[in-house]
């Protein structure tokens, strides 16, 4: 989907009263167009930092018929991660917004590394 479309939809989508309190998005912005035309609408950008090695064994270890999980896709995807969506990690770390956590603890672990950061960013402002 084009940069110009994904982010018209996102933003049409945020605007109804439900998410005026805030949100929470899930794999987007994915480029850095994105990014800059989602402008300041970000807080804080969390990566979930994992190696290629267990992002392609977590993928292919789902059950799926979905065309986009082979392993020639998965490799793909990791791919495109690395060409485009880098930038954008760099650009929330420039503004001091991104949060990197390890993502090859326990759910309970990555949970608790991000409410650790956010809440000492919110103490430090």
């Amino acid at each position: 989907m084009p940069d110009e479309t994904a982010t018209e939809i996102v933003l049409e989508y945020l605007s109804k009263p439900e998410y005026a309190k805030g949100f929470i998005l899930d794999g987007f912005p994915r480029t850095l167009a994105q990014t800059k035309v989602f402008g300041d609408g970000t807080e804080k950008a969390v990566f979930i930092d994992v190696s290629d090695k267990e992002a392609l064994w977590r993928i292919s270890g789902r059950v799926s018929d979905r065309d986009d999980e082979t392993l020639q896709a998965i490799r793909k995807r990791i791919s495109l991660f690395h060409e485009l969506t880098q930038q954008v990690l760099s650009y929330y770390e420039e503004k001091g917004q991104l949060i990197k956590v390890d993502g090859e603890k326990s759910v309970d672990e990555v949970f608790a590394q991000i409410m650790s950061q956010l809440k000492a960013d919110k103490s430090a402002t």
